[in-house]
């Protein structure tokens, strides 16, 4: 009997130790579990931080590109400008010429009278003005704004397009 009881104390103590292990197990993988959402929270994280970098990324390059962009589209403004002001100078010249041309016609009594009561309606342009509108002589009354062709002259710059008011 002592034997037995032997044997029955060995066997409960093994019984023991497997009952501790089997909660040490379950214990362990309850922990497993906690660490694999964690890591899955983690990954996600990571993901979402890679995403987010890639976005930046590309708006960066859309950044760029649109910098690069207004860089090249400011230096076509500015020659554009620069051709403006040598037309308006070319422009300026020839009214200079014109005027000089008409004040040579008044003085001179073989100019036919239409000429003459043209170059003083005011329809041609001042020569040191930079505006190109109508404008009347005081000896004349108000007339239309027609050019000398019979079109009516509108305000724009040497591409054919109106002219904006601050170039004015």
């Amino acid at each position: 009997m002592k034997n037995m009881v032997k044997e029955l104390r060995q066997e409960l103590v093994e019984n023991n130790r497997a009952v501790r292990a089997e909660q040490a197990l379950r214990q362990l993988e309850s922990e497993m579990d906690e660490v694999t959402a964690e890591v899955d929270i983690l990954r996600k994280g990571v993901e979402a931080r890679d995403e987010a970098i890639q976005l930046m990324r590309e708006e960066v390059d859309r950044n760029i590109d649109v910098l690069s962009h207004a860089a090249g589209n400011r230096e076509l403004v500015r020659e554009l400008e620069e051709h403006i002001d040598e037309l308006k100078a070319e422009l300026r010249k020839k009214d200079t010429k014109l005027a000089a041309m008409g004040k040579g016609l008044d003085v001179g009594s073989s100019v036919p009278s239409s000429s003459s009561s043209f170059l003083k309606s005011g329809l041609y342009e001042d020569p040191s003005s930079s505006s190109y509108t109508f404008q009347p002589s005081s000896s004349s009354t108000p007339s239309q704004p027609f050019t000398s062709e019979g079109r009516k002259r509108v305000n724009r710059n040497s591409s054919g397009y109106k002219r904006s008011p601050r170039h004015s």
